[in-house]
């Protein structure tokens, strides 16, 4: 059995669970499988906790990283007196009182194009991006149980969401104020570890 080299459009941290993630990787020589059978394949070897939706043949030169357009993360956050164990997994739960007016406006801060180096960690040994990244949507939405972050651009920085998200926090909490946020946005220079009170 031979084994084959996948390319994700994208890395999740630990804990953040992917819906819509795509993944190319080439079929060795041979392979008769078509894209219905292959896609059945795979999810009968598959955990309950992974299944592939679809599979279609692309182009040779085609990415899953590289060729990706657009990226969409939720954060769902979950505000009431008691945690539901029903959501616990794929929810933050934050039983204190934010300043929801603060977190909107620290988002207007965040939302376009900016230098985002101080909300991201050091890359991969190798890996150089550029840290100029776009936030084409950056909203907060009111849900039943609390609330939720909704951020969508062309790419991102490493674990730069997760820092984002976690600055909002503490501009929420009061212990972060929208001119330090906005000056760790208009700082620019590259993080030399990876806490910056907010994680």
């Amino acid at each position: 059995m031979q084994a084959l080299r996948l390319q994700a459009a994208g890395r999740t941290d630990a804990g953040v669970h992917a819906r819509g993630q795509v993944v190319s990787f080439h079929l060795p020589p041979g392979c008769r499988l078509g894209p219905q059978e292959l896609r059945k394949a795979i999810n009968a070897n598959c955990p309950a906790s992974l299944r592939v939706l679809e599979v279609a043949r692309v182009p040779i030169d085609f990415s899953a990283r590289h060729s990706s357009t657009n990226k969409f993360y939720r954060y769902d956050v979950t505000t009431t007196r008691v945690a539901c164990p029903f959501t616990r997994a794929t929810s933050m739960h934050v039983p204190i009182e934010l300043d929801m007016d603060a977190i909107r406006q620290g988002v207007a801060l965040l939302r376009g194009r900016h230098n985002f180096s101080q909300f991201s960690n050091l890359p991969p040994i190798n890996e150089v991006r550029n840290p100029n990244k776009d936030l084409t949507r950056f909203e907060v939405i009111d849900t039943p149980t609390g609330f939720c972050f909704e951020v969508e651009g062309p790419s991102f920085l490493y674990k730069m969401i997760r820092h984002m998200v976690g600055a909002l926090f503490f501009v929420g909490k009061g212990a972060l104020s929208l001119d330090a946020l906005k000056a760790a946005r208009d700082d620019g220079t590259p993080p030399r570890h990876a806490y910056r009170g907010w994680h």
